[in-house]
């Protein structure tokens, strides 16, 4: 439910004429590549959970296991990124 929740406002973001207009006025049209990264990371979001749905239905232990792993994988990984995100707005500011 998230994952539809993120990519249904996203794509309400993307595609509202009055968002666009408000974004020229501010300059901020790097504003559309979170969108995008959002579309993205919800599409997957909604992936997983739906194998994971599947794979809970059919007690498939093999599946379940296919299914943690990812998220297990993805959650690590999100650690790593914040620290180099904290690098990266270190750099800038140099």
């Amino acid at each position: 439910m998230i994952g539809a929740s993120i990519f249904a406002l996203c794509l309400w973001l993307r595609f509202e004429p009055g968002i666009g207009e408000y974004l020229e006025k501010l300059r901020a049209t790097d504003f559309y590549i979170g969108i995008y990264v959002l579309i993205v990371a919800s599409i997957i979001i909604m992936i997983v959970a739906f194998i994971g749905c599947v794979s809970a239905l059919q007690e498939s232990s093999l599946a379940l296991l296919v299914v943690s792993t990812v998220i297990k994988s993805v959650l690590s990984s999100t650690r790593y990124c914040k620290t180099l995100i904290r690098m990266l707005s270190l750099l800038r500011t140099i």
